[in-house]
């Protein structure tokens, strides 16, 4: 007969496996009831359940009812922006739902975990700059993301602590969990962050579905304390529907480019270092792929069509989509 002690140390075992794996919920669901641990065990066992904790609360907020005190910022090209104020904090709650997604989910992989890239092809009038500051297992990250912020105020940076998470079972895909990295050390971060003020970010994440063989939905919340003593709703509204619009909108067509002209090369090498992972993440999503009509094979990386000018669009940059209620610089 197995011991109650060494049957607990083999649950915990698998459990500290999923959840390396990426499956918080099978984690979780293996340690539901499990008692017997020493104070090591005790560690571990509270470390997988405080990120399944995580994970269950930015699922709540991302299948939240948007009518719940939401106001409607912005809808265009199938991307909807709504915020809510908290009132007990000074907190503001951002969702963003984009829907049609022109690329099979495995493209927004590369995207997401080489995030560092992002700065190459978002728009420049974000402002955005970006750096991995460590890599955490197979599928976590801690990121320094600064984004512009109009004057007379000072740029705006964060410190995230990500990881993706496998919730194809439940889900049909797989989410991202950010969390402030509030115990990273100060004085490793960028010099950019000198002349910033660094938000808090109290929840964050997303979710990626695959909705057939060529397209997807993409999910995101946050809730961000941008660190001002009053937060005037002209403000909301200016990073609602230009910041936080644009970029989504820049993410789609981006998805949209890769489909027709193939990754840029940045991406294609940093994939080739990390096969293994890549392929993990396709054969998931994969599985959980609803059948439809496939798109043709990638082309090989091809250069974006000709730029033209349009909004926000400085000579020799390429054009951007001009967001809802105009320009995206006022």
């Amino acid at each position: 007969m197995v011991s109650p002690r060494r049957s607990s140390k083999a649950r915990l075992a698998s459990a500290v496996e999923a959840h390396a794996d990426a499956r918080w919920e099978d984690a979780s669901l293996i340690l539901d009831g499990l008692q017997d641990c020493d104070a090591a065990d005790a560690e571990r066992r509270y470390a997988i359940q405080h990120d399944a904790d995580a994970l269950r609360r930015v699922l709540k907020a991302l299948e939240g009812n948007l009518d719940d005190g939401f106001t409607h910022s912005a809808d265009a090209e199938k991307i909807s922006v709504r915020y809510r104020v908290e009132p007990a904090t000074a907190a503001t709650t951002i969702a963003v739902r984009v829907a049609d997604i022109p690329a099979e989910a495995a493209v927004a992989v590369p995207l997401l975990y080489e995030c560092d890239l992002l700065p190459t092809w978002m728009p420049a009038a974000l402002g955005m700059e970006v750096e991995i500051l460590e890599r955490k297992g197979r599928f976590g990250l801690v990121v320094f993301m600064k984004l512009w912020f109009p004057w007379p105020m000072n740029d705006r940076y964060c410190v995230i602590d990500a990881a993706a998470v496998d919730v194809a079972a439940s889900r049909g895909g797989f989410a991202v969990v950010v969390r402030d990295a509030a115990d990273f050390d100060a004085e490793k971060l960028p010099a950019a962050a000198a002349d910033a003020v660094r938000c808090d970010i109290f929840l964050a994440g997303a979710i990626v579905s695959p909705t057939g063989p060529a397209t997807m939905a993409l999910r995101n919340v946050m809730n961000v304390d941008p660190r001002l003593a009053v937060v005037p709703t002209s403000l909301v509204n200016f990073v609602t529907r230009h910041i936080i619009w644009f970029a989504f909108s820049a993410f789609r067509k981006k998805c949209g480019e890769i489909t027709a002209h193939g990754l840029p090369e940045a991406y294609t090498e940093r994939m080739a270092a990390r096969r293994d992972l890549y392929d993990d993440v396709a054969a998931r999503l994969a599985k959980v792929t609803p059948p439809g009509e496939s798109s043709k094979p990638p082309k090989p990386s091809q250069p974006p069509p000709p730029p033209q000018q349009g909004c926000c669009v400085p000579p020799g940059e390429e054009a951007k989509s001009t967001p809802p209620g105009g320009c995206c610089v006022s």
